[in-house]
């Protein structure tokens, strides 16, 4: 599983927005075996847990989407506080 976060043209796309891949390609959420999912829930969490703490946030979006690349990554950002 790798994490990293999104940007565009070199910036960052939102701060805090990260995005966790999966190392063997699979189209879907469903498509993980066990050991796959328990990792890339256990980073999921782990990230959103960092981005609470560390970066202030006071909640986690989490999305897949899978539109315009067939290969699962997951989306994390944060939400902060009075946006």
């Amino acid at each position: 599983v790798y994490v990293g976060h999104i940007d565009i043209n070199g910036k960052p796309n939102y701060l805090g927005h990260i995005m966790i891949d999966l190392k063997r390609h699979v189209p879907s959420l469903g498509d993980m075996n066990v050991d796959e999912a328990k990792a890339f829930g256990l980073i999921m969490a782990r990230m959103s847990k960092a981005l609470i703490t560390c970066e202030k946030a006071e909640h986690i979006y989490s999305y897949v989407l899978g539109n315009s690349v067939p290969h699962l990554h997951m989306h994390l950002v944060p939400r902060y506080p009075n946006t």
